[in-house]
């Protein structure tokens, strides 16, 4: 009754589709069910008539009350949105990045099975490995567990799941690059766009001083992450999709100018300046080359707001459109230390304390960069809020595309609609009438992004 009752254009069709059953545990129609049904297929007073059958009859019907209408029915334009469980795309974000974490990991492995293959090597062993890890993360993708709307055992599953997936999964890689690469150290590109002056990550024990991958000798750069992982890193000017590079460890590196500034409250290189006040907001962008303020006058950036998160239902799967009535702003005094130089970034760490939570913020300027980076890590112990970090960008925009993993979304901006956050798996991109800039998505988001995986990987033997 509920679902006819919702159905809207009933003057011009008067079938409506009620799929029914255990549909969250992929369980369908259960005897009862059936019962009831076949009982109303015989006539309820008072209630639609309700006839069992197929999907298909269904939409063959539909298509021919179109097609005989005088009057023309409605078309959808834009996205197709669900008003409901938009805290689904936040909830749980250590799973969410596992998944992106996973599927960086089984796409690296597919390319290296190939190459492999390729090379004359039989790999039906790898393959069925390969299958079974998919197994894992696509099971890990099920209803309630990716959302990061179940119950506390599932995630013990999910996180043993993951565990299984990311130590089979780098075994596998190990054995792969040693057919593929014959020992040697190498640098692949798994991803389809050519990278420029990236940054390429090595573990923290590094013995060499510097890393060579063709282009001339360069210093490996301690640098730190804002969970306390500690990594060093060295730039490769290029690399094509799915190339590979010779890596070899060298003992000096070749001398380099790094136009790095920084101190407590600035970053800066030939590029950007960033100013920083003593409570970790952002008070200034300057963009050089257009020698203009990417801040909107009299706004701050990477402001820390906390919204109430009181949904009328399912705390679990709901942000409700009046979420940001209420809210506070994190502005107390933040411990600020500098603690990277260069010569390839330099980097604040900028810790904030919210009642019972703890947030770590690491942003960083790279030598040659056009964009600012930030890394968060949040040890979060509030219940029923939201945590973001806001910036009011000087943009004159209409869009809005975030990346879904079957490609992106495109929204108005600002937004027509109450749609709520926007579903960010990466960096979101404005489409504006005069500039196009890169943005950053909500802090929960970033804080997947962030952690994820680095775009290039070394793939190589030790």
């Amino acid at each position: 009754m509920g679902a006819w009752n919702r159905y809207e254009p009933k003057a011009l069709n008067q079938n409506v589709l009620v799929p029914f059953g255990h549909g969250d545990g992929g369980g369908g129609p259960c005897k009862v069910m059936l019962e009831n049904a076949k009982r109303m297929e015989k006539g309820v007073p008072s209630l639609p008539k309700v006839k069992l059958e197929g999907i298909r009859p269904y939409f063959d019907r539909l298509r021919q009350t179109i097609s005989k209408s005088d009057t023309p029915f409605p078309r959808w334009v834009g996205e197709l949105y669900l008003e409901y469980h938009r805290g689904t795309l936040t909830s749980l974000a250590k799973n969410k990045r596992n998944n992106a974490a996973g599927e960086h990991l089984l796409r690296e492995l597919e390319l290296l099975s190939v190459m492999s293959t390729l090379n004359g090597h039989d790999e039906t062993e790898a393959l069925a490995e390969i299958d079974a890890l998919w197994k894992i993360l696509l099971l890990n993708q099920f209803h309630d567990i990716l959302p990061g709307t179940s119950i506390p055992q599932v995630y013990i599953d999910s996180d043993a799941d993951y565990a299984a997936l990311f130590e089979h999964g780098a075994a596998l890689r190990d054995k792969l690059t040693d057919r593929v690469f014959k020992g040697q150290s190498q640098l692949v590109n798994a991803q389809g766009v050519t990278r420029r002056n990236a940054l390429v990550q090595f573990d923290a024990d590094q013995a060499a001083a510097a890393v060579d991958f063709g282009f001339g000798a360069r210093a490996l750069q301690a640098i730190e992450r804002a969970d306390g992982t500690q990594l060093q890193v060295a730039p490769i000017e290029k690399i094509a999709p799915f190339a590979a590079h010779a890596a070899r460890a060298a003992t000096k590196a070749v001398d380099e100018i790094a136009e790095l500034s920084i101190d407590r409250h600035h970053l800066e290189n030939a590029f950007l300046r960033v100013d920083i006040a003593d409570n970790g907001d952002i008070v200034g962008i300057f963009e050089k080359r257009t020698k203009r303020q990417i801040l909107r006058d009299g706004t701050i950036g990477n402001q820390l707001k906390v919204y109430q998160d009181k949904p009328l239902n399912w705390d679990a799967w709901d942000i409700d459109w009046f979420y940001e009535e209420k809210s506070w702003t994190i502005d107390a005094a933040a411990k600020i230390e500098v603690i990277e130089t260069g010569p390839h970034r330099a980097a604040l760490r900028i810790e904030r304390q919210y009642k019972q939570s703890s947030i770590v913020q690491i942003i960083s300027l790279q030598v040659d960069a056009r964009q600012v980076e930030f890394d968060f890590y949040a040890d979060w112990q509030e219940s029923q809020s939201l945590l973001k970090a806001e910036f009011d960008f000087e943009l004159v925009t209409d869009q809005l595309k975030s990346q879904i993993q079957f490609g992106h979304v495109t929204r108005p901006t600002p937004s027509q609609y109450k749609l709520g956050p926007s579903p960010a798996l990466r960096p979101a991109c404005t489409v504006g009438l005069r500039l196009k800039k890169l943005i950053l998505p909500s802090a929960c988001s970033m804080i997947v992004n962030m952690a994820i995986a680095p775009p290039t990987h070394i793939l190589a033997s030790p």
